[in-house]
């Protein structure tokens, strides 16, 4: 996982960084989408899940790609769906909680903060800490 702002920021988005929607007003979509989102709840988390390997392209040049957002707070799947509803065209495939997922428990969850700062939020008790969240999924 990588903090949403550091994989999202322009300096990385396109270069270091993509994201499965790659049409960058689409991608302001989505961030307005979670602008608002924030809104409603100022103190939720919003996360990258990148994979964890890096990908080339046909340049040569290595980069991050993600096809998901992880929102960890006290927002309802409802909440954050309801985001959506006036833009489908980038809407997620998917909208689960986390917990629900067959997954989770059987890899290490790696969160990059910044540039220099990793946590393995796998470990207990930190896999408590996201219990409330919300996973986006584009395929």
């Amino acid at each position: 996982m990588i903090d949403y702002a550091l994989f999202f920021n322009a300096e990385n988005l396109g270069k270091y960084t993509r994201f499965a929607i790659d049409n960058p007003s689409e991608i302001e979509q989505l961030k307005e989408i979670l602008r608002t989102i924030r809104l409603k709840d100022p103190n939720i988390m919003v996360y990258v899940c990148a994979y964890g390997n890096e990908l080339e392209d046909s340049r040569g040049e290595k980069f991050l790609y993600a096809d998901s957002i992880w929102i960890n707070g006290s927002l309802t799947k409802e909440m954050v769906s309801d985001g959506f509803q006036y833009n489908l065209n980038i809407e997620p495939s998917s909208i689960e909680l986390l917990c629900d997922m067959e997954d989770l428990n059987q890899s290490p969850i790696l969160y990059l903060q910044s540039d220099e700062e990793m946590i393995d939020l796998s470990l207990s008790p930190n896999l408590k800490y996201l219990e409330n969240t919300i996973t986006l999924y584009w395929d």
